[in-house]
C-alpha cells in the first residue's frame, strides 16, 4: 500500500499508519467499541480501504480501532 500511487500522492507525510488485514476468525472476541480517531487517520482509512478494495473485489473491511494503538 505504501508504494502504490495513492498513498504517494493522497497521504500527507509526516503520518505513518500500519493496518493488519485479517480474515473474521483471527481476530480476538471482543466487542465493538466506538473509537473516535483524529480526522486525518479518518482520512488514511479512508484511502487505504478505496485501495484495498479496488484491488480485492468483493470483499469488506471492518476496523477494529479500539485493538489498536498510537504513538
Amino acid at each position: 500500500f505504501k508504494q502504490s500511487s495513492q498513498a504517494r500522492t493522497k497521504l500527507r507525510s509526516g503520518i505513518e499508519m500500519s493496518v493488519h488485514v485479517l480474515t473474521t476468525g483471527y481476530w480476538p472476541t471482543y466487542p465493538p467499541m466506538d473509537v473516535r480517531l483524529p480526522h486525518e487517520l479518518n482520512v488514511y482509512q479512508d484511502i487505504f480501504k478505496e485501495f484495498y478494495l479496488s484491488k480485492y473485489s468483493g470483499r469488506r473491511l471492518m476496523w477494529q480501532n479500539s485493538l489498536g494503538h498510537c504513538v
